[in-house]
């Protein structure tokens, strides 16, 4: 699919420009991925959502109609918060919200590859894969190897014993990492500095 022109949505970057009384700033979340190993943990999400709320950023986290009932489980805490909304829809629809973000965090999955199709700055949280093979151009990646001596094992995960943390690799990326990421993208300052690709650490 090509790259769209956004549709004027309030909260881009430009728009907020030329309009500093424009302050509406869109931020989503596609939490999925296929495989269990490369899932940020469901409170993670929510403590990053309750920052975002915190600041004023709007939150909309997206799903397929059929993960609609687990993700209102999963992120209960989240969706109680002001400002936080669940949607669901297919494909296409999908290619149409990301449209109307300021940003969107994602694992290493279809939902960061698509918001690079559609133009929509984004951070990935990298769990057991190398960033240097998945990560889009641009993109923000925040990855930790969790002292797996395997690391990255391709989603092929070795650890889960009682010296190696289950999943450290992605359960030791912070919301607070996260969070530091995303801040640059919805509240843009011309003397921000990070890495590229950003806060890579071990």
């Amino acid at each position: 699919m090509p790259a769209r022109q956004r549709t004027g949505n309030p909260c881009h970057p430009q728009r907020q420009a030329a309009d500093p009384t424009c302050s509406s700033r869109h931020f989503g979340f596609q939490p999925y991925a296929t495989q269990e190993c490369r899932l940020w943990p469901w409170e993670f999400w929510c403590t990053l959502a309750r920052e975002a709320s915190r600041h004023g950023v709007q939150v909309r986290i997206f799903c397929a109609p059929t993960e609609r009932a687990a993700t209102e489980k999963r992120l209960a805490a989240a969706l109680g918060i002001l400002g936080v909304e669940l949607r669901a829809g297919p494909l296409q629809w999908f290619f149409e919200q990301l449209t109307q973000l300021t940003a969107l965090v994602a694992l290493d999955s279809f939902g960061i590859h698509a918001a690079r199709t559609m133009g929509v700055p984004s951070v990935m949280i990298n769990g057991a894969n190398d960033p240097r093979l998945w990560r889009p151009p641009g993109t923000r990646v925040l990855l930790n190897g969790g002292n797996c001596p395997k690391f990255p094992c391709y989603c092929q995960p070795v650890c889960g014993g009682p010296d190696l943390p289950e999943n450290a690799c992605i359960r030791g990326i912070t919301p607070a990492q996260v969070w530091h990421e995303a801040k640059a993208l919805l509240f843009p300052q011309p003397d921000y500095k990070t890495t590229e690709p950003a806060s890579e650490t071990q």
